[in-house]
């Protein structure tokens, strides 16, 4: 059997300034319906980011990471979770 906690899958922060992928074990993102947590193997799911809100992950590392978000969307596909956002805020050198 698989242990959960230690599967990760890629998420892509896309804004008009690039594309950062990251590899975490889970992401929480706001959206206007409320929180989400998505972790290895979600189904597909596509939202509006809440505006003014930030995505919560956690790393390979065990570390948690918050990036502010002033706009946007996510997308969850094929394993993969993709948010594009018109902020620049995301910087991984952070």
């Amino acid at each position: 059997m698989t242990d959960r906690k230690k599967e990760k899958f890629t998420a892509k922060f896309l804004s008009g300034e690039g594309e950062t992928a990251v590899n975490v074990h889970w992401i929480e993102i706001q959206t206007p319906s409320g929180s989400v947590v998505i972790g290895p193997d979600h189904t597909p799911y596509v939202s509006l980011v809440k505006p003014e809100s930030q995505v919560t992950y956690e790393e390979q590392s065990g570390q948690r990471k918050n990036v502010p978000i002033q706009n946007g969307f996510v997308v969850v596909e094929n394993g993969e979770v993709s948010i594009c956002t018109l902020s620049p805020e995301y910087s991984h050198k952070s």
